[in-house]
């Protein structure tokens, strides 16, 4: 039985948030809730692997996720 005042609905949480879709160079980013998602559209053969990783981190950057590369 519903408390006097209750209206009977209850109060929605906000879920994680879906960031736009980024892309830098070859690298698409997006993040949800903080989880970054990295999709890598067409060759990339002939980038370095330090190119790759400055576009990987530009794309995450503007999507508000940081990550430690690893050396």
């Amino acid at each position: 039985m519903p408390s006097p005042g209750d209206t009977g609905e209850t109060a929605l949480t906000p879920g994680p948030i879906l960031s736009p879709p980024v892309t830098v160079g070859p690298i698409a980013a997006s993040s949800l809730g903080g989880i970054p998602f990295i999709a890598i559209n067409g060759p990339v053969h002939h980038y370095s692997g330090k190119r790759l990783t400055q576009f990987i981190l530009n794309a995450l950057g503007e999507v508000g996720v940081t990550i430690d590369v690893p050396e």
